[in-house]
C-alpha cells in the first residue's frame, strides 16, 4: 500500500501510520495464509475423475480438468532486474499463468516469472505440469501459446472445438479482468518478492 493511502486512512481513523501499516500487513498475511486452502488443483485419483464429470456434463469435453492461460498483470518497473519485467509491447509487467475449473475458480496460480518471458516456457517449468505429467487421460484447454493438440483434425470438428475452447477459455479471463484491476489499484512499488499479486488471487474467490 502506497505512503499517500495510509496518510489518508491515518487521517480519516485519527490513528497513527505505523498502525494503519502493521494492521494492513496483518489483514495480507492471514489472507494469503489461505491461499492453498482456497487455489487447489486436483491431483488425486478421485478428484480428477470428479473433475472430468463436471467437465464432460457442462462443456462436452471429454477427459478435460481445466482451462489454462497467461496474462499480464501491470506493476511498476521493479528495482532489481527492471528490464526482464518489460513484455512485449514495452510495458514493465509480471507473466501470471493460472488454471481456472468449470466454476471460474482458480486450481492454481504461479506468479513467479517476469513479463518478458513466454507462456509456453512457464508451462514447461510450472508445478501443475510437473503434476500432471505421469496422469493419463487428463487435458487442460489452452489457446495457441501452449503446444497443444487438437482433438480431431477434420475441419468441422476444429471448428467445433475453437469456438467452444473460446467460450471456455474466456472464463479464465474475466477472472484475470479482477486480479489486474486489483493489482493496478494497490498503486505501489512493484518488486519481485511483493504480496500484492498473491492476495489479489485468493480475494478473487470471495468475490
Amino acid at each position: 500500500m502506497s505512503t499517500s493511502v495510509t496518510l489518508d486512512i491515518n487521517k480519516e481513523l485519527s490513528v497513527s501510520q505505523g498502525t494503519v501499516s502493521r494492521t494492513v500487513d496483518r489483514a495480507v498475511n492471514s489472507i494469503v495464509a489461505q491461499w492453498n486452502e482456497w487455489i487447489k488443483f486436483p491431483t488425486t485419483n478421485h478428484e480428477l475423475m470428479e473433475v472430468k464429470r463436471i467437465w464432460q456434463s457442462t462443456y462436452k469435453f471429454p477427459t478435460t480438468i481445466g482451462v489454462i492461460d497467461c496474462t499480464h498483470i501491470g506493476i511498476l518497473k521493479a528495482n532489481h532486474h527492471g528490464d526482464e519485467y518489460i513484455n512485449r509491447k514495452g510495458k514493465p509487467t509480471l507473466n501470471v499463468q493460472a488454471t481456472c475449473d468449470s466454476r471460474e475458480m482458480f486450481t492454481s496460480v504461479d506468479v513467479s516469472w517476469p513479463g518478458s518471458v513466454h507462456d509456453s516456457r512457464i508451462w514447461r517449468n510450472s508445478q501443475t505440469r510437473s503434476q500432471l505429467i505421469n496422469k493419463a487421460n487428463v487435458a487442460l484447454l489452452g489457446d495457441d501459446g501452449y503446444d497443444m493438440i487438437l482433438p480431431r483434425t477434420e475441419a468441422k470438428w476444429q471448428q467445433w472445438y475453437e469456438e467452444v475452447e473460446s467460450d471456455v477459455v474466456s472464463e479464465l479471463d474475466i477472472n484475470d479482468a479482477a486480479s489486474e484491476h486489483s493489482l493496478h489499484d494497490t498503486n505501489t512499488e512493484q518488486s519481485s518478492d511483493s504480496d500484492d499479486e498473491d492476495i489479489c488471487l485468493p480475494l478473487s474467490h470471495l468475490l
